[in-house]
């Protein structure tokens, strides 16, 4: 499968965990009322011996007391037993999703017991640490995604990992102490990679509402537990009083009380079902997910070996991948492998079993798991890496306008011979970048270790400093032009302070120049930095960006690509499935193809030419319209509203951009940089064009 084929069955994934959750509510509701039809019963037993002639009258007419008959089959009753189920177990299951989709990977990371690691200051960390910082920063650089915050849980022994966030931009990689430390680099690697496979494929959202599916099930068991609590201390409470109640009402009383525990136990066995509901449901959804994240790592890595040999060293450790923090069954299904036991064995598992998974990615093992070792080798790793809907919109940020009087598509810098450090990349053979969406090769992933290990570490340093990413967004503004630099400085100086001012100078002293290579790779280590900053700090940050974009009178296309990403990483998009049809977004769609042809090629033939191209490969006839003419403004707008095409017409549409984009033969590095942003845009991150690759096939 591709990443759009992935993204299509993490769609319908999603939809059998609805009706997986839609037959356990309804299972619930059965079971609630009939312990309730069963309560009440009791109760007008109860009032009909004492000759009270007050026994319940739910449902029934002129003031008598129902039948046990009308009670047990009563359709008001079901109507308010339906209704209270729903409210329970819906609004649950949506307060659950909501707060972990607000608070992000973070969020799971530190109920988890995470503790962040510093990517400020790699020389505070130990050279394990390091070491996976390293690996995390190529496999997200050789993905085309942001560089996830990563966090190590000190007190695990278990060896296991996870990956967690409602989309790419919050998410976060987990990894035990046990783990890190019994894994050599291509263990890790694998690792790693079968993680960020969940990543890229849509496996976390998927996650995360089966978090908030499960809560919403034991919620029942929960109110049952109350209503045991509530009877047995109105119980020792009620006992202060009976000597001032009748011995008729005390033992009426004692009844009712006797009841409520009763239905209390009753709910909290329905409670009991619904957890082994959950785990039914968890087990259904999870299993399949292990085995394509494995390939994907495969793939990824092209170490099947790495993957494998991970995996025994789980079989073969003492403590196995066994996580005790008491929040482990709640998110079981997100670890690497089996974090908590199950009870029923395998047929409970959120995991498939280790030999099933090491024989499908290793056929020739011969059944032996490997002991970890007390303490792995990774001194390589010191410095660097070693190798062994409807409309989605971005919501605005309060306070950051747009860029005033944003010029027109034909008033950029036109074509492919007028854009400076334009690299003339085209022809190759193998896949092409646009068919490598979502599905990285060890080729991106050597090439991410080259790439970072030829950015010099000042620049490497500043974005992934709190601090510093500040000065190495406005350096990486900075005209290569000496004049253009000077005005851009003259006119800027005065909106920075001068640490920010001071900062700016060592990394243009450090590097002079700035290789238009190195941009997108810093960008992405610079993301978790640039979101750990307040609204007030991001309000002035755009604002100093819109100051260095404007200084020279126009917007290159890299500075619109750059404040485009640097707004996303401020206020990310809602990642949503989309599920509109092409034609539903048809002006969006011609705006992109529009604005890419006049991008790319300078003469009005031309660009007419490479937007009909790109129509053609849509392979959907939109309705009738001319080439639109686009401002940078009406871009963003086009992109926002893109995101929510169906996964197969984001395939379409991303191959027929690139189609347009390379219909002159050749593709320079800003118009890399655009596509690879307008395929952001989307929720499908393209690693990056290597040197001879074909953008498209």
């Amino acid at each position: 499968m591709d990443f759009f084929e992935h993204q299509d069955v993490a769609r319908k994934r999603s939809g059998r965990l609805v009706l997986l959750f839609i037959v356990a509510v309804v299972g619930i509701i059965v079971a609630t009322y009939a312990v309730i039809a069963l309560a009440l019963i009791v109760l007008t037993g109860m009032g009909e011996g004492t000759g009270s002639g007050g026994g319940p009258t739910f449902g029934s007419t002129g003031g008598t007391a129902a039948s046990p008959i009308e009670l047990l089959f009563n359709p008001a009753l079901l109507g308010l037993v339906s209704a209270g189920v729903i409210l329970l177990v819906g609004g649950g299951s949506l307060y659950k999703i909501s707060a972990l989709k607000s608070g992000g990977g973070k969020s799971v990371a530190e109920l988890m017991g995470g503790r962040l690691l510093d990517r400020e200051s790699p020389e505070r960390q130990g050279l394990a640490e390091q070491r996976l910082l390293n690996v995390v920063e190529e496999m997200a650089i050789a993905s085309g995604t942001p560089v996830p915050p990563v966090y190590v849980m000190d007190g695990e022994s278990g060896i296991n990992a996870f990956a967690a966030g409602y989309a790419p931009e919050d998410a976060v990689i987990g990894v035990t102490r046990g783990a890190m430390e019994a894994f050599d680099r291509e263990e890790l690697q694998g690792v790693v990679a079968h993680e960020f496979s969940h990543i890229l494929n849509g496996d976390m959202r998927l996650s995360i509402r089966l978090i908030g599916v499960i809560h919403g099930i034991i919620l029942i068991g929960l109110l049952g537990q109350l209503a045991l609590r509530s009877a047995f201390y109105s119980s020792v409470s009620g006992s202060h009083r009976r000597r001032y109640s009748n011995r008729s009402s005390g033992s009426d009383d004692a009844k009712g009380k006797l009841v409520i525990a009763a239905a209390g136990l009753a709910l909290i066995a329905i409670g009991f079902i619904g957890v082994l509901a959950g785990k039914l449901i968890k087990s259904a959804v999870s299993r399949q997910r292990e085995f394509l994240a494995d390939a994907a790592a495969v793939q990824f890595t092209r170490l099947p070996d790495g993957i494998a040999d991970a995996l025994k060293k789980i079989g073969g450790g003492a403590y196995g991948a066994k996580v005790d923090n008491g929040h482990a069954e709640e998110i079981s299904h997100m670890f690497f492998a089996s974090a908590v036991s199950s009870w029923l064995g395998g047929a409970m598992a959120t995991h498939p079993p280790l030999p099933e998974r090491i024989k499908r990615v290793q056929p020739s093992w011969d059944g032996q798991y490997l002991e970890p070792v007390a303490e792995v080798d990774v001194r390589e790793d010191r410095g660097g890496s070693g190798s062994k809907g409807s409309r989605a919109s971005v919501p605005p940020i309060p306070g950051v306008p747009p860029i005033p009087g944003l010029p027109s598509i034909p008033g950029l810098p036109g074509g492919a011979a007028g854009l400076a450090g334009a690299a003339a990349l085209s022809g190759g053979g193998g896949r092409s970048a646009v068919d490598q969406i979502g599905q990285p090769t060890p080729e991106h992933v050597r090439y991410a270790h080259g790439l970072l290990a030829e950015i010099p570490e000042a620049l490497k340093q500043a974005a992934r400093g709190a601090l510093s990413v500040e000065a190495l967004v406005y350096v990486l503004l900075l005209d290569p032009g000496a004049k253009e630099r000077a005005e851009q400085w003259a006119e800027f100086k005065t909106k920075i302070d001068k640490g920010t001012a001071g900062l700016m100078k060592r990394l243009v002293e450090a590097s002079p120049r700035v290789d238009p290579r190195w941009r997108l790779p810093l960008l992405e280590l610079a993301l978790p930095s640039l979101r750990a900053w307040d609204a007030d700090k991001q309000r002035e940050v755009v604002a100093n960006v819109d100051v260095l974009v404007q200084a020279d009178g126009r917007v290159s296309l890299f500075e619109w690509v750059l404040r485009r990403l640097v707004l996303r990483a401020f206020r990310p998009p809602p990642r949503g499935e989309g599920r509109r049809a092409m034609v539903a977004l048809a002006d969006p769609v011609r705006r992109v193809l529009g604005a890419l042809a006049r991008v790319g090629h300078p003469e009005e033939e031309q660009q007419r030419a490479a937007y009909t191209s790109g129509l053609e490969v849509l392979e959907v006839r939109l309705p009738d319209g001319s080439m639109p003419s686009s401002s940078l403004g009406e871009l963003d707008d086009a992109l926002d509203a893109i995101e929510a095409l169906r996964p197969s017409d984001k395939r379409r549409l991303i191959r027929a951009a690139a189609t347009v984009v390379s219909a002159d033969r050749s593709v320079t590095t800003p118009e890399v940089e655009l596509i690879r942003a307008v395929s952001d845009a989307m929720g499908a991150p393209m690693p990056p064009l290597m040197p001879g690759q074909a953008l498209v096939g």
